[in-house]
């Protein structure tokens, strides 16, 4: 007997099964379960393994951020501050933190300078904080370079549109498809 109460005989196959044995349902149920597998997003175990490895962002970032960009960096970059905290720190948080600590105990620009530019331990880092926050990527490698060609470094894109870069020239540029306004609003000139 089978589910819907007709009655197999020996030899015969089932209506809707292979030979093999396998059904139609069965083959139709692999092939959507084979698409919500491929569907889910592929995480790396090199991934999972750096993600817990990361130290917490300190409390002190926003501010260090801010003293080393140059610009006043609010409560509302916390979230943007927080994805930059994760790269770069999954590539050394240890110094990324002391940099921190570094930054907000700073008095003024030369102590920053002393401390952190001028310094061969601290300035690579540095510079890829302040790069980061510039244009919203984060390097995470390079390519080798062929014959023809040098060793390319290759970034993961953190934002594009609130990169500083758009705030710093934000008199004359927005990022593309980002409207500076309503239907018409680039008629008139601007406000003095």
């Amino acid at each position: 007997m089978t589910d819907r109460g007709t009655t197999i005989h020996e030899g015969a196959i089932p209506e809707g099964a292979s030979p093999g044995g396998t059904t139609r349902r069965a083959v139709l149920a692999g092939l959507a379960g084979t698409t919500v597998i491929a569907a889910l997003p592929a995480v790396p175990a090199a991934a999972t393994v750096s993600a817990t490895a990361t130290p917490a962002m300190p409390e002190s970032f926003l501010a260090a951020s801010s003293k080393l960009c140059g610009i006043a960096l609010d409560k509302s970059y916390l979230q943007l501050a927080g994805s930059i905290w994760q790269a770069l720190a999954a590539q050394d948080g240890r110094t990324l933190t002391e940099i921190c600590r570094i930054a907000a105990a700073a008095p003024d620009d030369a102590t920053l300078r002393r401390r952190l530019v001028d310094d061969a331990r601290f300035w690579p880092k540095t510079e890829a904080l302040i790069s980061a926050w510039y244009t919203g990527m984060v390097p995470t490698g390079t390519t080798p370079g062929t014959g023809c060609t040098e060793p390319q470094t290759v970034n993961r894109v953190i934002t594009f549109d609130e990169a500083l870069a758009w705030t710093v020239c934000e008199d004359f540029t927005k990022p593309p498809a980002t409207c500076g306004g309503p239907f018409g609003y680039w008629h008139d000139e601007p406000p003095a």
